[in-house]
């Protein structure tokens, strides 16, 4: 018999027979007294196991809810640099367009012979107040000529070319050397030059000539290939010294020579 039970054919009958012995049980509600008591003992446990199986799905959803945000903020972050660049562009085409027609209205009016280019770097030297175009002497640009702003306003001399860029040296550099004129009543002239990227001076103006503050300075048109007339800026300052024959003035530029972007250059007709 022992052997019998130790069997596997022993195991597997004991087995069902328990099986067989507990569903009756259940059947006949004599399990019913056991089963309210284990439900009540695990009950608290399972009440535990619910919550923290929400706390886990919300975790996860709130989790899952970050990446959608920070993958949505990055989108974001990226579309607005992009429309901030396109905005950038647009107001510097409206900008340029703009430059474009002041100074076609104004070669219209004298009639000039001109190339227009872009500014498209400086000098890297602090000291030089130098700045490149994209034309060069393909288009009939050579060292001298005179380079315009917006309105008429000249700010510079071209003073090197090559086939596809120049060099432009600006009024406030102090290598820069140009006939000026006063618009007074005496029609003052003298020679203007720059003060190191600073300023304007214009020396060589008859002592006995009446200056103002706030008269305009023009090309004198003495100079070959630079037409009279172009406008340089407005006297800010008179200095005068008792027994000199000349006095000179400190002039400010009409024309910001640090945010210059599109300019022309005149060419003259016999070229």
């Amino acid at each position: 018999m022992k052997q019998f039970l130790r069997s596997r054919a022993g195991i597997v009958i004991i087995t069902i027979t328990g099986l067989i012995i507990l569903i009756f049980f259940q059947r006949v509600g004599f399990l019913r007294p056991a089963e309210n008591i284990i439900t009540t003992v695990l009950k608290p446990v399972q009440n535990i196991l619910i919550v923290a199986a929400t706390n886990i799905k919300g975790l996860t959803d709130y989790l899952g809810n970050i990446k959608n945000l920070e993958e949505e903020n990055d989108r974001l972050i990226k579309d607005i640099s992009r429309l901030i660049g396109e905005n950038v562009k647009l107001k510097q085409n409206l900008s340029d367009t703009g430059l474009i027609q002041e100074e076609l209205e104004f070669i219209t009016k004298y009639n000039y012979r001109t190339v227009t280019a872009k500014v498209i770097g400086r000098s890297s030297r602090d000291y030089l107040q130098e700045v490149i175009i994209n034309k060069g002497d393909s288009v009939s640009i050579r060292q001298g000529f005179p380079v315009i702003a917006s309105g008429g306003i000249i700010i510079g001399k071209i003073i090197d070319t090559n086939s596809s860029i120049s060099k432009v040296l600006l009024l406030n550099d102090n290598q820069s050397e140009i006939g000026a004129i006063i618009q007074n009543n005496s029609q003052s002239q003298g020679v203007l030059s720059g003060q190191f990227g600073i300023s304007l001076r214009m020396e060589l103006i008859p002592q006995n000539d009446p200056l103002e503050i706030g008269q305009i300075v023009t090309t004198s048109g003495l100079e070959e290939d630079i037409p009279s007339g172009l406008v340089i800026g407005t006297i800010t300052e008179i200095i005068q010294i008792e027994g000199d024959l000349f006095q000179k003035a400190i002039i400010e530029p009409q024309a910001d020579y640090q945010n210059l972007s599109i300019v022309t250059v005149i060419l003259p007709f016999n070229d």
